[in-house]
């Protein structure tokens, strides 16, 4: 599987820690399947084949990030994916080191 894509944010600080941002964004995922060609001794032969599909699709939802020190903050974010037949809440984590 693989996922390419491009979020929008606009932070909005709420204290001296804690920033939260709404996400808006577009994506393209897509997916590619093989089964190679195979012996099933008395079942016979199965010959293989692939598969492989694609959608294009709109990201929306809202995460936070939680300054520990001026250098390193942490990371919550929460998003769902609306396109096609693969829409769906994605949540993710991160740490970040600001330079």
């Amino acid at each position: 599987m693989w996922n390419a894509g491009v979020n929008v944010h606009y932070l909005f600080p709420v204290a001296d820690a804690i920033t939260l941002y709404p996400v808006a964004g577009a994506g393209i995922w897509g997916i590619k399947v093989s089964v190679p060609e195979m012996d099933l001794g008395e079942y016979g032969n199965y010959g293989g084949g692939s598969a492989s599909n694609s959608e294009f699709g709109f990201n929306i939802g809202a995460g936070a990030d939680f300054n520990l020190s001026e250098k390193f903050v942490i990371n919550a974010e929460l998003k769902y994916k609306v396109g096609g037949d693969w829409s769906r809440l994605l949540i993710s984590a991160g740490v970040a080191y600001k330079f």
